[in-house]
């Protein structure tokens, strides 16, 4: 072999050979990082599915509730304001529908705050008083309130219950006097 130095040919293979040793150590890191990526996509989709199915889950909830509320829940509610002592135990139902529902509305925020973030606060510092600070509505909620597992929504729904913001009723005589100024 005219032209090449003892050795050249040796160095040149020993140089191949550990070139081919270092791409197929980047090949397997490439292909378990696709793993990797694989098991986190598989994870997501996984919390993905869950998430779908408790939320499934709601919707079906809230519309056995709807159903029950019927036609005219205004009518049972405004009744419910003015005369609570004087609702039938059908007109009770409804109610208890109707508070039920937004007891169900806000759990269901709260536990997907992770999307949701502080919608749960929002809605029941801008909801509640006005679904359970009436009469009917306290009566209502201290014989369910134990039904409520997070302390945290717990105590958030309790400090609006229990605030001295005016209710449904008085609101609405709030706007009977403006009315008739």
């Amino acid at each position: 072999m005219e032209g090449l130095e003892y050795g050249t040919h040796k160095s040149r293979a020993v140089n191949s050979t550990k070139l081919i040793g270092w791409l197929q150590i980047g090949a397997n890191m490439a292909v378990l990082a696709g793993l990797i990526l694989v098991a986190i996509q598989i994870n997501q989709n996984t919390e993905l599915v869950r998430y779908q199915l408790k939320h499934n889950n709601f919707v079906l909830s809230v519309e056995k509730e709807n159903t029950i509320l019927g036609e005219n829940p205004a009518r049972v509610w405004a009744k419910a304001m003015e005369n609570p002592s004087g609702l039938s135990l059908e007109e009770m139902r409804v109610m208890e529908g109707f508070f039920y529902r937004t007891i169900m509305e806000y759990n269901h925020l709260y536990e997907n705050r992770e999307f949701w973030g502080d919608e749960w606060k929002r809605r029941i510092r801008s909801e509640n008083g006005w679904f359970l600070r009436s009469k009917f509505g306290r009566a209502w909620w201290e014989q369910q309130r134990e039904d409520v597992t997070s302390a945290e929504l717990l105590e958030e729904i309790d400090t609006v219950v229990y605030d001295d913001e005016p209710d449904q009723t008085q609101y609405f005589q709030m706007i009977k006097d403006r009315l008739g100024e």
